[in-house]
């Protein structure tokens, strides 16, 4: 958890800063028509785990992309005062805690972490009083690589599966998982799993066991425990592509995180977790020379989970998402939800 130090001075009611910041690429937003008790709502089962609740915690929401509204700060960049994003005090508490889950998806290259960094502001005087600039602090995005709670599987007969869990964590250049043999029928796919939802996938092909069919998308789908089906995963972006040929070239895969995805048992082989399912539309082929299509590494990318402790003396708080790592691969994007709380 990082400890936000609110505002590098206060001159009476004016807040000054001292800091260097940019401006911001977006807003990370609540509502405050949405509350929930101390004793239970919506967010209360995230932050009960980690702060004692008041009974002004708030539900969590989306966040919004939207930056328009800033204006000067010390030559800098800040949110206006009157903007509706404010985590607004009552004047009872000392510290705002935000509590963010957020998915940034969209990368491509195999080996790229992106990571975002968060800037929480201060405002004192309501809609028409001054704001200051805490300090900044940079999260990258988590990956899983090389660990056992990894799962990987192939299914070309109905629930017969050839598990290859230990070969695509080993970090050898000699195993992988064999795609081939992957069809356009309801008894093929591969799933992926791991302890927790997670927002993407890191695949490490084989440079000359490629697939070689123009199949140029997978269906992804993740087990909605919800209706007991799987479900088609939303925004997908495919970066394990060669000439647009699926499983073709090293690269992300990712998604966002969708509510409803539940832990699965595989009884067949005594796993359970959170998987995610890949079909094709068309039979993958192995390239000429080649009788394999080899993945031979499979990470696993999840949410940015971090809590921000914002000084806030009485005053009203906000969090924004200052910016995104650059040099990345591909188009990167973010959602997730908020939480809010005071004490």
């Amino acid at each position: 958890m990082a400890e936000q130090n609110a505002l590098a001075y206060r001159d009476g009611s004016t807040y000054q800063s001292s800091v260097g910041y940019a401006n911001p690429v977006g807003f990370i937003e609540y509502s405050s028509a949405v509350s929930c008790a101390a004793t239970g709502g919506v967010g209360a089962p995230f932050m009960r785990d980690r702060i004692p609740l008041v009974a002004d915690a708030r539900a969590p929401q989306a966040l919004s992309t939207q930056s328009s509204a800033v204006s000067a700060l010390d030559g800098k960049q800040a949110p206006l005062a009157g903007d509706s994003r404010w985590r607004v005090n009552s004047g009872r508490f000392s510290k705002t805690r935000f509590l963010t889950d957020i998915v940034v998806r969209g990368v491509t290259s195999v080996a790229d972490d992106p990571a975002l960094t968060l800037r929480g502001y201060v405002r004192s005087g309501g809609t028409s009083g001054a704001v200051g600039a805490g300090e900044s602090t940079s999260y990258t995005r988590p990956r899983l690589s090389g660990d056992s709670r990894i799962y990987a599987a192939k299914s070309t007969e109905a629930a017969q599966y050839t598990v290859y869990s230990s070969v695509v964590i080993d970090g050898s250049t000699a195993t992988g998982m064999n795609l081939i043999g992957l069809a356009a029928n309801s008894s093929c796919f591969f799933i992926i799993g791991g302890p927790a939802p997670f927002c993407g996938m890191a695949f490490t092909q084989d440079t000359t066991a490629v697939n070689a069919a123009d199949t140029t998308a997978v269906a992804y789908k993740y087990w909605n425990g919800a209706s007991s089906v799987w479900t088609t995963l939303s925004n997908v972006t495919e970066g394990n592509k060669g000439s647009s040929k699926v499983f073709a070239a090293s690269g992300q895969v990712s998604w966002d995180i969708p509510d409803g995805w539940t832990s699965q048992t595989l009884t067949s082989v005594n796993y359970s977790g959170y998987f995610v399912q890949g079909s094709v539309s068309t039979a993958l082929a192995s390239a000429a020379g080649q009788t394999a299509i080899l993945v031979r590494e499979v990470d696993l990318l999840f949410p940015i989970k971090v809590a921000i402790d914002v000084q806030v003396d009485g005053d009203d708080g906000l969090l924004a998402l200052e910016s995104i790592s650059t040099g990345l691969t591909g188009t990167p994007a973010y959602s997730g939800s908020l939480w809010a709380s005071m004490r």
